[in-house]
C-alpha cells in the first residue's frame, strides 16, 4: 500500500496535466521518460505546419475520458477542409452522435462553403442553413447540430494551437495510432486548458484532449478527439462543402443578424425590399454606365484624405462592401485579383467600407490577406453613389466616368473587371 502511495506522489509531481497522465498510465503505450523539450518550439513547428496545409481530412472519433466518461455522447465522423477563397476554411462533416447521458442518436451532416453553412436532416426533411459573418458563428452552427467536438477547430483557428497566457509545457512523448507524438498541455486541467499529441513527422495532431466538467463543481474531464487517417492536400478526401436541398426538402433559415441600418448582401436582393431597412436608398436613381461618379472625400486606414479628384488620371475600382456582408467577403479574393494583376500601372483599387459602428474592416482585410486599400466610413458615399445592394462595384476611366458597374456577387468578376480596364487603359 505504501509503495502505491509513494508512486502516485512522485506521479503527482509533474504537475495538473501529470495526474491525468497517472491515472491512464494502464493504457498508454510508448510513452518515453526524456529531457523535456520547448513546448513553445512545438507549437510554433505545428502551427508552421498548418499554415502550408491547403487541404485535409481525417476521421474523428469524440470520447469521454475520466470524469467525462459515459457522461458526454460519442461521436464518429468523416471530416474534410479546405482552404477558402474569402480567408478561413470551408468545411464539411458527416458522422453520427450516440449515448450520453438523456442523450439520442442523432446522425448529421453539414457542408459549409466559406459563406453558408447547411446541414441536412434526413428523419424530417429539412435544410437548416446559416450565413456565417464570422469564423465563431461556425463551431456555434456545429453545436446546434450537434456535431461541434468532431472539428479540430484548433488546428483551423486563425491561431492555430494558441499557447495560451500562461504558455505550453511539455508532457513527454506517446505512441498515437503508431505516431510518434511530442504531448503539449496549454492551460490547466482546472482552467479547461488543452492538450495536443502532435505528430514529430508532420506536426500535426493525432489527439486533442478538452478538458472540461460535467457539472459545477465537478472534476474536470478529457473530451477526447482522436484523429485518424489524417490525409493532406492532393490525398485528402474532399467532403460535400456545399449541400443541395434535395426534391421535397424545406429550407429552414437562421436569422441574419445585421448590423442597424444596413443592407442585405443576398444576391440580387435590392434595399427596398420588405425586410431591408435602408430601403430610402432605392427610391433615389441609380448611378450607371456612362454616368459621371459623384465626388467623394473619405480617408484610408492612416488618416489621409483620398478624393475623387486626387484620382483623376486614373483608372479607378470601387467597391462598396461590409464586413457584415457574405458576398461581399466572397468577392473580395476576386478584388484582390485585380489589385495584384495591375499594381504598377494607373490603376487604383478601392474598397469604400460601409459597416456598423464596432466593425473592424482593417484587422478583417489585414486577416484575409488583402493588401488593396480600404476607405472606412463611406456610407454617405454609398448614398451618392445610390447604391441598391451589397456588394456593387464600380470602374471609372481616367476622367471619373462610370465604364462598368456590377452589383451581387459574381463568379467572373476578377475578369469582367479585367477586360474593363484593359479598355480604359487602351484609350
Amino acid at each position: 500500500m505504501n509503495a502505491c502511495i509513494r508512486a502516485l506522489t512522485a506521479a503527482m509531481v509533474v504537475g495538473t496535466a501529470g495526474i491525468v497522465f497517472a491515472q491512464a498510465a494502464p493504457s498508454r503505450q510508448g510513452a518515453s521518460a526524456e529531457a523535456p523539450k520547448d513546448a513553445g518550439a512545438i507549437l510554433d513547428a505545428s502551427r508552421q505546419a498548418v499554415a502550408k496545409v491547403r487541404s485535409l481530412s481525417y476521421a474523428a472519433k469524440v470520447s469521454g475520458e475520466g470524469s467525462l466518461a459515459g457522461k458526454v455522447p460519442s461521436h464518429t465522423a468523416e471530416v474534410s477542409a479546405s482552404r477558402a477563397e474569402a480567408g478561413g476554411w470551408k468545411l464539411a462533416a458527416k458522422g453520427a452522435q450516440s449515448g450520453g447521458e438523456g442523450s439520442k442518436p442523432v446522425a448529421f451532416e453539414i457542408g459549409y462553403d466559406g459563406v453558408t453553412a447547411r446541414a441536412l436532416h434526413e428523419d424530417d426533411k429539412m435544410i437548416n442553413e446559416k450565413t456565417v459573418q464570422e469564423w465563431n458563428d461556425l463551431p456555434t452552427f456545429f453545436a446546434t447540430q450537434s456535431a461541434r467536438p468532431v472539428v479540430a477547430w484548433e488546428m483551423l483557428d486563425e491561431k492555430a494551437m494558441d499557447a495560451g497566457k500562461e504558455g505550453p509545457k511539455y508532457i513527454g512523448q506517446e505512441k498515437i495510432a503508431g505516431e510518434t507524438c511530442d504531448v503539449v498541455m496549454v492551460g490547466t486541467e482546472a482552467d479547461h486548458g488543452t492538450k495536443y499529441y502532435l505528430s514529430q513527422a508532420d506536426h500535426l495532431p493525432r489527439r486533442i484532449d478538452r478538458f472540461e466538467s460535467a457539472a459545477e463543481g465537478a472534476a474536470p474531464g478529457v473530451r477526447r478527439l482522436e484523429l485518424s487517417n489524417l490525409k493532406l492536400d492532393e490525398k485528402s478526401v474532399a467532403g460535400a462543402y456545399t449541400i443541395s436541398a434535395p426534391e421535397g426538402y424545406a429550407i429552414r433559415v437562421a436569422k441574419r443578424e445585421r448590423p442597424a441600418a444596413k443592407g442585405g448582401g443576398e444576391p440580387g436582393q435590392k434595399l427596398g425590399d420588405p425586410d431591408d431597412t435602408r430601403g430610402h436608398l432605392a427610391k433615389r436613381g441609380q448611378v450607371n454606365e456612362g454616368d459621371m461618379a459623384p465626388a467623394f472625400d473619405l480617408k484610408d486606414p492612416s488618416g489621409k484624405s483620398v478624393t475623387l479628384e486626387s484620382l483623376k488620371g486614373k483608372v479607378v475600382v470601387i467597391d462598396f462592401w461590409g464586413t457584415w456582408c457574405p458576398w461581399c467577403v466572397k468577392a473580395m479574393p476576386q478584388v484582390q485579383k485585380v489589385h495584384e494583376k495591375f499594381q504598377g500601372k494607373d490603376v487604383v483599387v478601392l474598397g469604400f467600407d460601409v459597416d456598423a459602428p464596432g466593425a473592424k474592416p482593417v484587422e478583417f482585410m489585414k486577416r484575409n490577406k488583402l493588401t488593396y486599400t480600404t476607405l472606412l466610413n463611406a456610407d454617405d458615399a454609398a448614398k451618392d453613389f445610390k447604391v441598391s445592394g451589397f456588394p456593387t462595384l464600380f470602374v471609372l476611366d481616367q476622367t471619373g466616368k462610370v465604364i462598368m458597374k456590377e452589383e451581387g456577387f459574381s463568379p467572373n468578376l476578377f475578369e469582367s473587371v479585367s477586360k474593363a480596364i484593359d479598355g480604359a487603359l487602351a484609350k
